[in-house]
C-alpha cells in the first residue's frame, strides 16, 4: 500500500510480477520476502523504500531456488501461508516435499571473484586460439568468440558481460550463452573484452581481452583508394584538357571566320569607298590648279583637298587594321614610317623612326591602340609644332615597350592642352584614354632644349593581360573598343 492509502502492484526488475506468491514476510530490518513458484524472493529494505517513494520504480531482488536448498514447489495458498518468520529470526518456507528455513542474518556469500578466459575465435568454419592474436582473412564477415569462467560452487549462476569496443556502445549481457556473435564485420583492428560475475554478483578483477585484425580486400586497401583517386583526378584532367581543346578549336574557327569577314569588309571598302574618294580627290586637285579660280577659292579648295587626303589616310589605316593579325617587328616599323610619310606630304619637317632593343611580338589589339596614339601625336607635331624634325623612337626593354615621339618645335604646355579641350579638340584626351585602357602610362612634356616629347610606356604584363582578355572572349561580335572620337587638332 502506498503513502496515499491506495494499493499498487509490485513489479520487480525485469518486469517480474512475482506471480503466485503464497507467502509474504516483512522482517524487522525492513526486508520483504516472497514465496512463489520460482523460489523465494528477497527485496532489500533500501530497494523497498525507494519503490515506496518513487512510483513506477522496479526494485531489484535476490532469488533463492532449489540450488540454495529449497526443495520442491510451495504448497497451495490454502490452508494457510507458506512462509512465516519465527522468533529467532529464521524464515520458514513450506513446500510439498519438506520444510526449509533461511536465516536472513547469516546468508552465506561467495566472495571469490571468478577468473574469465577467452577460448577461441571462430569465423567461416575456421578457429583460432585466443592466445595467437589472429589476423582474419577478408572473408571473415561473421565471427564467434567463446569464453568461460571456472566456478565450483554454482557454475550455472555465473553470468558474463562483454563488449567489442569498435562495435558496442556499452557492455552486453550474454544471457548464459558464454559466446559472443558479431555479423557484417568490416576490415580493421578490434578489441574484445569480457567480464564474469559469480552467483553473488562478484565481478572478475579485470576483463579478459582479445585483440584481432580483419584484413581488407584489395579494393579496401589505402593504396587501391589512392589509385582510384588518381584515376578520377586523371579523368577530370583529361576532360578539362578536352574542354580546352574544344574551346580553342571553337575560338580558332570563330577567329578565322572573323578575319575572313574583316578581309571582305576591307576589300569592299577599298574597291568602293576609297576608290571613289580617290577619284573625287583627283578632280579636286585638278580644280585647285584651274586658272579661273581666285586666290580665296583656291585656298578653300586646297583645305578641302587636305581634309579629303587625311580622310583617305585614315580609311587606308582602318583597312590595314581590319587585315592585320599579330604584327611582327617589320610590320610595326613599316606602319610607323607610313604614318610619318603620309603626314609629311605637305611639310618640310624630316621624319625618322628609330628602334632599340630585341624585338618581341605584340598583341594585335595593343598594337592597334598604340599606333592610334602615335598617329595622333605625329599628326599634331606636323600640324602645330612648326618643327624641323620629328623622331619616333621604339625601345624594347625587359619590363616594358616604350615609344617616344619627339620634335624640336615650339613646344606645348598643359594649359594649352586644357584650352584646346575647351574649344572641342579631344585628340590628346583620346590618347590618354587609349593608354589607360592598355594599362600603360602616357606622358607629354617639353623636350630639351626645345620642342615636345610624347612618351608612351606599355608594361609587358599589362599587354599580356590584354592578350589573355581578348582570347577569353566568346562573343566576338560584341567587342567594345572604347575608343575616343578622333578629331584633327
Amino acid at each position: 500500500m502506498s503513502s496515499s492509502g491506495a494499493f499498487e502492484n509490485l513489479i520487480g526488475k525485469g518486469d517480474n510480477s512475482f506471480r503466485g506468491a503464497s507467502g509474504v514476510v516483512e522482517t524487522p530490518a525492513g526486508e520483504l520476502w516472497l514465496n512463489g513458484p520460482d523460489g523465494v524472493y528477497r527485496i532489500s529494505a533500501n530497494e523497498l523504500a525507494t519503490w515506496l517513494k518513487q512510483p513506477g520504480y522496479a526494485p531489484s531482488y535476490e532469488l533463492f531456488t532449489q540450488a540454495d536448498g529449497i526443495n520442491g514447489a510451495p504448497l497451495p495458498i490454502r490452508p494457510g501461508p507458506t512462509m512465516i518468520q519465527s522468533t529467532d529470526g529464521r524464515i520458514w518456507v513450506a513446500t510439498k516435499q519438506n520444510l526449509s528455513w533461511i536465516n536472513p542474518a547469516h546468508i552465506r556469500r561467495n566472495t571469490i571473484a571468478p577468473d574469465v578466459t577467452i577460448n577461441t575465435l571462430t569465423s567461416a568454419n575456421s578457429s583460432w586460439p585466443a592466445s595467437s592474436v589472429p589476423s582474419l582473412p577478408p572473408s571473415a564477415r561473421n565471427i564467434q568468440i567463446a569464453y568461460t569462467a571456472p566456478a565450483l560452487s554454482m557454475p550455472e549462476r555465473v553470468h558474463f558481460r562483454y563488449r567489442l569496443k569498435e562495435v558496442d556502445g556499452d557492455w552486453q549481457d550474454d544471457d548464459g550463452r558464454r559466446e559472443a556473435f558479431y555479423t557484417n564485420m568490416q576490415p580493421g583492428n578490434y578489441h574484445f573484452e569480457v567480464l564474469a560475475f559469480n552467483e553473488d554478483g562478484i565481478a572478475s578483477p579485470r576483463p579478459a581481452t582479445l585483440n584481432f585484425t580483419i584484413m581488407p580486400t584489395f579494393y579496401q586497401t589505402a593504396w587501391f583508394k589512392a589509385l582510384l583517386a588518381c584515376v578520377v583526378i586523371l579523368a577530370l584532367w583529361l576532360i578539362y584538357v578536352l574542354r580546352l581543346q574544344f574551346v580553342e578549336r571553337r575560338y580558332r574557327l570563330l577567329m578565322i571566320e572573323r578575319l575572313a569577314e574583316r578581309e571582305r569588309i576591307a576589300r569592299d571598302l577599298h574597291d568602293t569607298l576609297l576608290q571613289g574618294m580617290q577619284g573625287v580627290l583627283l578632280q579636286v586637285e585638278l580644280l585647285s590648279n584651274s586658272r579661273d579660280l581666285s586666290d580665296t577659292q583656291r585656298l578653300r579648295i586646297t583645305k578641302i583637298e587636305e581634309k579629303m587626303r587625311a580622310a583617305l589616310i585614315e580609311g587606308r589605316d582602318a583597312i590595314s587594321a581590319l587585315r592585320q593579325g599579330e604584327p611582327d617587328h617589320a610590320d610595326l616599323t613599316e606602319k610607323l614610317r607610313a604614318i610619318g610619310n603620309d603626314a609629311a606630304i605637305h611639310s618640310d619637317a624630316r621624319f625618322s623612326v628609330r628602334v632599340e632593343g630585341e624585338a618581341r611580338p605584340l598583341c594585335a589589339a595593343s598594337c592597334e591602340e598604340m599606333i592610334a596614339i602615335v598617329r595622333e601625336s605625329v599628326i599634331n607635331a606636323f600640324k602645330h609644332a612648326q618643327a624641323e624634325w620629328i623622331v619616333v623612337s621604339v625601345n624594347y626593354t625587359d619590363k616594358a615597350f616604350t615609344v617616344d615621339i619627339t620634335d624640336n618645335g615650339i613646344g606645348i604646355t598643359e594649359q594649352k592642352i586644357q584650352d584646346k579641350q575647351k574649344e572641342g579638340h579631344w585628340g590628346i584626351a583620346g590618347m590618354r584614354e587609349r593608354a589607360a585602357k592598355l594599362g600603360g602610362q602616357l606622358t607629354i612634356r617639353r623636350a630639351n632644349p626645345r620642342g615636345t616629347m610624347v612618351e608612351l610606356i606599355l608594361p609587358w604584363e599589362a599587354m599580356e593581360a590584354t592578350r589573355a582578355s581578348i582570347k577569353s572572349r566568346r562573343h566576338f561580335g560584341d567587342r567594345e573598343d572604347g575608343h575616343a572620337p578622333r578629331r584633327e587638332d
